[in-house]
């Protein structure tokens, strides 16, 4: 039995290519932007599809967090994904850790779907765990 190799934001990419072709993309980082717009653009020449991706890097929002003030990330985070939504049909979070910013913004003014990684790639994994059995 072969071991699958899997990667987190997959799941999340693939989702969001069946949500539309207005794709944007939020990070607090640029480490964390580039490998998930990278991969959203890949994935979407493979299955021969046009997209169109808004890379968004929400300034200070990082530093914020790390710096102890969490409110200062969520308010920062909600800032950048309110201009990301205006001109996308889904929005990405590159990061779990701007999950917190999602929770915490009022439902009506989440005006896109928002994913994000991690409980879409629990998902996949039991899904593969379950085909292996």
């Amino acid at each position: 039995m072969g071991i699958p190799v899997l990667k987190g934001d997959e799941p999340m990419v693939e989702q969001a290519l069946g949500l539309g072709s207005r794709i944007g993309v939020a990070a607090t980082v640029p480490t964390a932007l580039h490998p998930v717009t990278d991969l959203v653009r890949s994935r979407a020449q493979q299955a021969g599809r046009q997209v169109k991706v808004s890379p968004l890097l929400c300034e200070g929002a990082y530093q914020a967090l790390f710096s102890g003030h969490p409110e200062e990330h969520n308010r920062l985070v909600q800032a950048g994904l309110r201009r990301l939504m205006a001109e996308s049909d889904v929005v990405l979070l590159a990061q779990g850790s701007m999950a917190q910013a999602v929770a915490t913004m009022p439902e009506e003014e989440r005006a896109v779907p928002i994913l994000t990684s991690p409980r879409l790639a629990v998902e996949r994994v039991r899904e593969v765990i379950s085909i292996q059995r």
